[in-house]
C-alpha cells in the first residue's frame, strides 16, 4: 500500500529470538523470496521499495538493497550461472543481477503483470508467468534473448519447474487450473483442473508430485506428475487448509511442505508421507512467499502486509519474531463535527488527526493494539477504532483527542459500520465469525451475530434500516435488521467480497468482490445484484460520493482507484495512486476531496472529486 510521493527509507528491525539474531532490513511490502545455495543468502523481492535485499543466513543481517524496477513480485535463483532473476511487475521487465557483485546485469522486457518465474536446468531458460497477458514468457538465462511466448490459462500467477519430467508447471488463478508445459517444445501438454483460486506451487521430488495452493477454497491439491492429475487433496477437519493459502515450499530434510494462510497469519507444515498436517506456526501479517534454506534446514517466510520475515526452525517447527515498519496508515474516517480525518496506523499503534484545511496532522493519539478499523460518530462526536490484535474498540472524543472508553469485542476485530439511526456500531470480528454491536450511549456490546466465514466489512443502510455485512470466505452479503439484529437475507456474491459502501441517491449497496476484480451493486428493496462492474485488480474498500453521485474504489494490486458513475454503472476512470491503496474517506463540501491510505508508503492521497487526480499526500511518521 504506498504512494505517489518518494518512498521514505525506514528501517525494519526484525529480533529473531530463537536464532538470537537481529535483521535491519530496510523494504516495504517483501513479496517474494529466493535462496541463493551457493553464497548462502536470502534474495527478497520488496514490492513497495522497488529493491531487492539480501541477507546473509548466517547472522541473518542485511549485506546491501538491489534497486531493480517497478512492484517486484517474483524471484528466481539460476544456480548454474549464480544469477538472481527478479520479475517487475509495473515495469513489464525482469532484472538480472550477478549474485557475486549484486548489480543488475541486464534487464529484459516481457509481457504485463510479470509475476511467477522460474529457472529451467534442462535448457537453461527463464519462463515468466505474465498474469495480465495469459502467456509464459521463455528467455534464455544466458543470453536474455526471447525464445518464445505461450499462451497459457486466465491470470497466471505461480510457476515451478518438475526436474523428474523436465515440464513447467503454471497455475492459472481465474480458471482454477494448472497447465503443464514440455520445456522442449514449449507447448501446453495438459491442463490439469484443481481447486478454486490455485495461487502456489511446490515440487516435492521424493515423491514425484507438484503441491498446489488454492487460495478461495483453503486447499491444497496434490498432482502426480507421471499421470498428471490430481491423487489428492489436503485439509482440515473443517475442510480447509487455513484461509487463502499462497505460497508453498519442501523441505528436502523433514519432507514436510510448508503453506503460507495469508489470511489467517500462520503455516502449516503437511508430511508428503501422510498428507497430514503435522505442525502450525504463527506468522506476521499476511505470509506470502516461502523459501527453503537448505544450509541451515531453515524456512524462510515473506509477511507482505506487516513487512516482516519469519525464519522458521524446522527442527522445531517454530517461529519467533517481533517487527517493526512504519506507521502502516489503515483505516481511516472523516469527522464531520471538526473537519478532520482520522486516520488508523496498526504498526505504530496510533490514530493520526489531521486537519482538512492545512492537511496536516494536528495530533497523533495512543491506540490499542494493532489498529485497523475506524468509524466516526456524528451523533455523540466521537470515532470508534477497532484494535485487531487487543480485541477491543478504541472510543476517541473529538473535542479532546481523547481515549474515553475502551470495549471488549471479538477476536480480530477489523472494521466497523455507524448505524445513526438507532446510534449503535457494528463491529466486525473477523477472527470469531462474528458481528458485535455496541451502544453509544453505554459503549457497551449489546448483541453478539453470527455471520459467514471470514467477515470483511459492514455497511449501513438507512433507507431499510439494515447492516449489510460482506463475508469474505464465504462469497455472501449477510443483512441484518437493525431493530431485531437478525440476518434476514443472505445473498451469494462473487469471489471475496471485502469492500462495501451505500449510495443513497440510488438506494444501492455497492460490494468490492477482491478476487473477481469487479464491484457488484445491490438492489436494497430485493436483494438481488443488478449489475457487476469491472475495475482494477483485487479491489479492496470504496467510498460513496454525495456531491458527485461516484463511486471511489481503492484497487490494491493495480496501483489505482477506480471512479465509478452511479448513473450509468460504468466505469469512469482509474486515477493512478501509490502502489496497495487501502482504505477510503469522503470529505464533502466545497473541495470535494478523497482520501485514500497507503500503508506500505506509511502515506495519504489526496483526490480531487472535481479534477480526479492527485492533488497531495500527506506523510504519516512512525512517532
Amino acid at each position: 500500500m504506498k504512494i505517489l510521493i518518494p518512498i521514505f527509507a525506514i528501517t525494519l528491525l526484525f529480533i529473531i529470538q530463537n536464532a538470537s539474531a537481529v535483521i535491519e532490513t530496510p523494504t516495504t511490502n517483501p513479496f517474494a523470496v529466493a535462496y541463493d545455495n551457493t553464497k548462502g543468502e536470502i534474495f527478497i523481492a520488496n514490492q513497495g521499495t522497488n529493491n531487492v535485499s539480501v541477507i546473509n543466513d548466517t547472522d541473518n543481517t542485511t549485506i546491501t538493497i538491489i534497486p531493480v524496477g517497478n512492484r517486484p513480485q517474483g524471484i528466481a535463483y539460476d544456480y548454474m550461472n549464480g544469477e538472481i532473476f527478479v520479475t517487475n511487475g509495473g515495469s513489464k521487465s525482469v532484472s538480472v543481477i550477478n549474485d557475486t557483485t549484486n548489480q543488475v546485469v541486464n534487464t529484459i522486457t516481457v509481457g504485463i503483470n510479470p509475476r511467477g518465474i522460474v529457472f529451467d536446468p534442462h535448457t537453461s531458460n527463464i519462463y515468466v508467468a505474465n498474469s495480465n497477458s495469459n502467456t509464459v514468457t521463455v528467455f534464455s538465462s544466458l543470453t536474455g534473448i526471447i525464445n518464445g511466448t505461450i499462451p497459457v490459462g486466465n491470470n497466471p500467477q505461480a510457476i515451478r519447474f518438475d526436474n523428474a519430467r523436465n515440464e513447467v508447471f503454471v497455475t492459472n488463478f481465474k480458471d482454477n487450473t494448472v497447465s503443464v508445459i514440455n520445456d522442449s517444445t514449449n507447448t501446453v501438454t495438459k491442463i490439469i483442473p484443481v481447486g478454486n483460486g490455485p495461487s502456489g506451487l511446490a515440487y516435492d521430488p521424493m515423491k514425484s508430485e507438484m503441491f498446489v495452493t488454492n487460495k478461495i477454497d483453503g486447499t491444497v491439491s496434490v498432482i502426480n506428475d507421471n499421470t498428471n492429475t490430481v491423487t489428492s487433496i489436503i485439509s482440515t477437519g473443517t475442510g480447509r487448509v487455513g484461509t487463502g493459502p499462497i505460497g508453498i515450499t519442501y523441505d528436502y530434510k523433514t519432507r514436510n511442505i510448508f503453506v503460507a494462510n495469508s489470511l489467517i497469519n500462520n503455516v502449516v507444515a503437511i508430511s508428503d508421507t501422510t498428507n497430514g498436517i503435522v505442525a502450525t506456526m504463527s506468522t506476521g501479517g499476511d505470509p506470502f512467499a516461502l523459501t527453503y534454506d537448505s544450509s541451515k534446514n531453515e524456512t524462510y517466510v515473506a509477511d507482505d502486509e506487516s513487512n516482516g520475515l519469519t525464519i522458521i526452525n524446522d527442527n522445531t517447527n517454530q517461529s519467533m519474531q517481533t517487527l517493526h515498519f512504519g506507521s502502516y496508515p489503515q483505516g481511516i474516517s472523516y469527522d464531520y463535527n471538526l473537519g478532520e480525518i482520522f486516520v488508523a496506523n496498526s504498526n505504530a499503534n496510533t490514530i493520526s488527526v489531521i486537519s482538512n484545511v492545512t492537511n496536516g496532522i494536528i495530533s497523533t493519539i495512543p491506540a490499542g493494539n494493532h489498529p485497523v478499523g475506524v468509524v466516526y460518530d456524528f451523533g455523540k462526536g466521537e470515532t470508534f477504532v477497532t484494535n485487531s490484535m487487543g480485541g477491543t474498540v478504541s472510543v476517541i472524543n473529538d473535542s479532546s483527542n481523547q481515549i474515553i472508553s475502551t470495549i471488549p469485542v471479538g477476536n480480530g476485530a477489523v472494521s466497523l459500520a455507524y448505524d445513526y439511526g438507532n446510534g449503535e456500531i457494528y463491529v466486525v470480528n473477523q477472527g470469531s465469525n462474528t458481528i458485535n454491536v455496541i451502544s453509544d450511549n453505554t459503549n457497551t456490546v449489546i448483541k453478539t451475530i453470527k455471520v459467514g466465514i471470514w467477515p470483511f466489512a459492514a455497511a449501513y443502510d438507512p433507507h431499510t434500516n439494515e447492516v449489510y455485512i460482506a463475508n469474505s470466505a464465504s462469497n455472501t452479503i449477510s443483512v441484518i435488521n437493525d431493530s431485531t439484529n437478525v440476518i434476514t437475507s443472505t445473498i451469494s456474491t462473487p469471489a471475496r467480497p471485502v469492500g462495501l459502501t451505500f449510495d443513497s441517491d440510488k438506494n444501492e449497496m455497492f460490494v468490492a468482490n477482491n478476487f473477481d476484480d469487479s464491484v457488484s451493486i445491490i438492489n436494497d428493496s430485493t436483494h438481488k445484484i443488478t449489475s457487476t462492474i469491472p475495475v482494477g485488480f483485487h479491489p479492496q474498500n470504496m467510498i460513496y460520493d454525495s456531491d458527485k453521485n461516484e463511486i471511489f474504489v481503492t484497487n490494491f494490486d493495480s496501483v489505482t482507484v477506480s471512479v465509478i458513475s452511479d448513473d450509468t454503472n460504468t466505469l469512469i476512470t482509474n486515477i493512478p495512486v501509490s502502489t496497495h491503496p487501502f482504505a477510503v474517506a469522503y470529505y464533502p463540501g466545497n473541495s470535494g476531496e478523497i482520501f485514500v491510505s497507503n500503508p506500505l508508503s506509511n502515506t495519504i492521497s489526496i483526490i480531487s472529486d472535481v479534477t480526479n487526480s492527485i492533488i497531495n499526500s500527506i506523510y504519516i511518521p512512525v512517532n
